[in-house]
């Protein structure tokens, strides 16, 4: 499976996710969301994708914690290929 990488910075997660900064670094914090990635300096973005995977979890009622688990298991997954 062929995954296009793109990253979108925190206010673009936001406007897609429609909760605030604190409630999406609560979630974070409760391994309830994708943690970002760090891209030098200051600065963050999370992937498209891992972003797409949770809302459609979230919207099928899937527990959080288990899907925010199978989504870092494949950016391990991804990571190890390259």
């Amino acid at each position: 499976m062929n995954i296009e990488i793109k990253i979108e910075r925190k206010k673009q997660v936001l406007s897609r996710v429609k909760f605030s900064k604190a409630t999406l670094h609560r979630y974070i914090n409760l391994g309830k969301f994708p943690p970002a990635i760090n891209l030098g300096g200051r600065a963050v973005g999370f992937l498209k994708h891992e972003v797409d995977a949770y809302l459609i979890a979230a919207a099928s009622g899937e527990n959080l914690n288990d899907a925010v688990d199978k989504i870092l298991s494949n950016r391990k997954e991804l990571l190890c290929k390259h």
